[in-house]
């Protein structure tokens, strides 16, 4: 892993920039074990302002990321 996961706030760390997961909990809500369509990944990706950066983030789908490697 590229960083220490030993905190929550480490893994809202890693949520915060994740524009795409985010919306589709406000969509759904928490509860996506259920959904079978729905995957994401850990690394690093350029999100659609440009910015690139490390997190978790949903695979696929509209407004999809661009997973890159790291800077």
């Amino acid at each position: 892993m590229q960083r220490n996961i030993t905190y929550i706030a480490d893994m809202l760390v890693l949520i915060a920039g994740s524009d795409n997961l985010l919306k589709l909990i406000k969509k759904r809500g928490v509860d996506l074990n259920s959904e079978k369509s729905v995957f994401t990944r850990l690394g690093w990706f350029r999100k659609s302002d440009g910015e690139v950066r490390y997190g978790i983030e949903i695979i696929g789908r509209e407004n999809a990321v661009e997973w890159v490697a790291a800077p």
